[in-house]
């Protein structure tokens, strides 16, 4: 895959396109829900959006994080986040957690 085709895909994970609300939008929506811990969320949010996008866009046959790693990943935020800002917070430490083993292999 070429560097544009890369671009592109990284492009269509922050924004994401019909039916997919982008990790962008989905940020937002995290962040609407909590009323704790807002800076260090947020904070997180970004920093995993930008190790999670790049790897999501390569090929999907070297790809370590895919699809369904996305779709779990956004059930467990959506769920933690119902709960409060530091439920969250810990959810996200262990999808950190997930995605460093995922790029060690």
């Amino acid at each position: 895959m070429q560097t544009s085709e890369i671009d592109r895909w990284i492009k269509i994970f922050h924004s994401g396109r019909i039916g997919t609300k982008g990790w962008d939008k989905r940020q937002k929506q995290l962040l609407a829900l909590i009323d704790d811990h807002r800076t260090e969320v947020e904070r997180k949010l970004i920093q995993l959006g930008a190790v999670i996008g790049p790897e999501w866009a390569r090929a999907n046959d070297v790809r370590r994080i895919n699809n369904k790693d996305l779709l779990r990943w956004g059930t467990e935020m959506r769920s933690a986040a119902r709960v409060s800002g530091k439920e969250l917070l810990d959810r996200l430490d262990k999808i950190e957690s997930e995605v460093k083993r995922k790029l060690q292999n």
